[in-house]
């Protein structure tokens, strides 16, 4: 297993994102994301087809440089007995923690053998390694993120912060019209273009965001979502709470299509996000897996657009929770 990423390439700071952490110890490096996407046995394009919808894919970037709207670092430098205390049973070395003060951020790239040890929350660590061994995949994408909760929240019990958290993250409406950088056309792109809850037996009507009294142990959502680059889809969550946080599996329930080319059948893309609470400070960890050629850039660029796409998400969360 390797960890960081390759070396020898730049990219620009993605929209609300700050420095990458480098988990490597070579210059600048870069990574990239859209969803995951498996071709599945049930329906293989031709390697042809795959080559031109990677290749086609509006990729991402992220280096040192800014570019877009930089993420706000009043709250950087983190302390390293905070730095420590937020990354407390993540296996990380002390350049990693020094990197982590500097940014608030940790990236992992990695091949076939992958753990999600960036992950904060180990009762999700199990499912998600299982689902990880289950898929067959050359390219595992890792992010964990820490933010500052708002000032608000110092005035709230702890069951009242995981409402709020769990609320927040309920508000799947406001997806539409998220953004992410897009490097192929140097400026923002929409991500959604439509988001809401549904019935699944009634999936042209529209539920409203649900809010909670208090939080459910576990929780089952289908949402329909049309993507700028992946069109209309429905999507299950399986959301599971915990003392620690909350673990959020995300499968897709529809045929996927880029164009007229099917590129996932259902249950074949798969991410998982992870919100944990430790020192004031919420921890975003997000990860998807995924198959693509090694020739021609392919997974490069593979990689750039999965990433923009846990990015995108992280924007949209941490958005919510400082405006609301």
């Amino acid at each position: 297993m390797t960890s960081g990423a390759p070396s020898g390439k730049h990219y620009p700071l993605l929209h609300n994102l700050p420095p990458v952490i480098r988990l490597a110890e070579e210059s600048p490096v870069s990574y990239t994301h859209t969803t995951m996407i498996v071709f599945s046995k049930a329906i293989r394009p031709s390697l042809l087809f795959i080559c031109l919808i990677l290749w086609l894919l509006p990729s991402v970037v992220v280096s040192q440089e800014s570019q877009g709207q930089p993420r706000p670092d009043f709250f950087l430098p983190l302390t390293r007995e905070t730095a420590q205390v937020l990354l407390s049973g993540i296996p990380v070395t002390d350049s990693q923690i020094e990197e982590f003060m500097t940014t608030g951020m940790l990236i992992r790239l990695d091949s076939e053998n992958a753990h999600p040890d960036l992950n904060p929350l180990p009762q999700a660590t199990a499912d998600i390694r299982q689902a990880w061994e289950s898929n067959p995949g050359n390219i595992t994408i890792q992010t964990l993120i820490a933010y500052p909760l708002p000032k608000r929240f110092a005035t709230l019990t702890e069951e009242e912060i995981r409402l709020r958290l769990y609320n927040t993250f309920s508000r799947y409406s406001t997806m539409a019209g998220i953004e992410y950088w897009s490097e192929s056309r140097q400026r923002m792109r929409t991500f959604y273009i439509d988001s809401y809850r549904i019935n699944p037996d009634f999936p042209d009507r529209p539920l409203p965001d649900a809010t909670y009294q208090q939080v459910p142990p576990k929780e089952y959502v289908t949402l329909r979502q049309r993507d700028a680059s992946f069109g209309d889809n429905r999507y299950r969550l399986t959301i599971n709470n915990y003392p620690e946080g909350i673990h959020a599996r995300i499968e897709n329930l529809t045929t996927m299509w880029y164009k007229i080319l099917p590129i996932a059948e259902p249950q074949g893309v798969r991410m998982d996000l992870c919100l944990s609470i430790k020192d004031s400070y919420l921890l975003f960890f997000g990860s998807t897996r995924l198959q693509a050629p090694g020739i021609f850039g392919i997974r490069d660029r593979a990689e750039d657009s999965f990433f923009n796409r846990l990015i995108a998400l992280y924007n949209w969360y941490t958005g919510l929770l400082t405006e609301n």
